[in-house]
């Protein structure tokens, strides 16, 4: 059986004085549960509030993580917009150049054949450059050559870096899928007419985008189109928006304008029609009452 040592304070004859003693002793039944739970070294369940604290910690967790990624959306979203108002210019050119000329590349290359060969070269030239590098340094120290530090020794052993945490990659899939559902169950809607105005609308969209396609044979001649409108539309604007907004108040007041005058001449000519109509008709309802009244 466990011993239990405890500590009782008595009164010392000799000094006059209060003085602990260690006494130990067998387990009493007189001992409460907590006390002989915690001499005998039993582990203690955990309560329910020390779980409601470890859920609250992993919530916690949780908004962190969904915090940090919002974080990294948002300096997504910002870099972005830096790129394409042409913030720093030389970087903008650079990404404009790098997606066109990809896109001219793989229009006469497979991406396949442009991945390896990219691969290939890289990865040939920095073979000859190690093994001559170490080759050289050999000759020069006298070493031998698997004594020698590799010239990237510092990138093949540093610690990996994480881009992300296990946490927020699981909360970006979460969130990836959640917005297929939700495009899928608006597609559904879309197709299935629950709003007449949006399908007509997606439609539409749909029309003209097939239209274009139509016309432009290469899906990467329309994306490459696309991107050129997206680097250089925006920035236009800023530059000049005062002159974008007048030239656009003027083009919509002379469509409206062209709108009333055709609305006008439209009426016009109705009105005509129906004065027209209604004179055949009564000529020719008189002329049916005439010959009622010869027979």
């Amino acid at each position: 059986m466990t011993k239990i040592a405890h500590s009782v304070n008595h009164f010392d004859l000799r000094s006059g004085k209060m003085k602990k003693k260690l006494i130990t002793t067998l387990p009493s039944p007189r001992l409460s549960e907590d006390d002989l739970i915690h001499s005998l070294g039993i582990p203690i369940p955990i309560s329910p509030l020390a779980s409601e604290s470890s859920k609250l910690q992993v919530f916690s967790e949780t908004d962190s993580d969904k915090n940090e990624l919002d974080k990294r959306l948002l300096l997504l979203y910002t870099q972005i917009i830096d790129l394409i108002y042409w913030k720093i210019p030389g970087r903008s050119a650079i990404v404009l150049g790098g997606i066109l000329l990809s896109f001219i590349l793989t229009s006469y290359y497979s991406l396949l054949y442009a991945m390896a060969a990219s691969f290939t070269i890289l990865t040939g030239s920095n073979l000859v450059f190690v093994n001559a590098y170490r080759w050289i340094h050999s000759i020069w120290t006298g070493l031998p050559i698997n004594n020698l530090i590799h010239p990237y020794n510092i990138y093949i052993h540093q610690k990996p870096i994480v881009l992300l945490s296990r946490n927020t990659r699981e909360h970006t899939v979460h969130t990836l899928i959640d917005i297929l559902e939700i495009v899928v169950q608006k597609t559904a809607r879309i197709v299935l007419v629950k709003d007449s105005k949006v399908t007509a609308i997606a439609c539409l969209v749909s029309a003209y985008i097939y239209l274009t396609t139509s016309i432009i044979s290469s899906t990467k001649t329309v994306l490459g189109l696309l991107v050129l409108k997206l680097f250089t539309l925006p920035y236009y604007y800023e530059r000049h928006e005062d002159d974008v907004d007048r030239q656009w108040w003027e083009i919509q007041d002379t469509v409206k304008t062209a709108l009333a005058r055709y609305l006008i001449d439209l009426r016009r000519d109705a009105i005509i029609i129906y004065e027209q109509t209604i004179k055949a008709m009564n000529a020719l309802i008189q002329c049916v009452k005439d010959r009622q009244k010869s027979t």
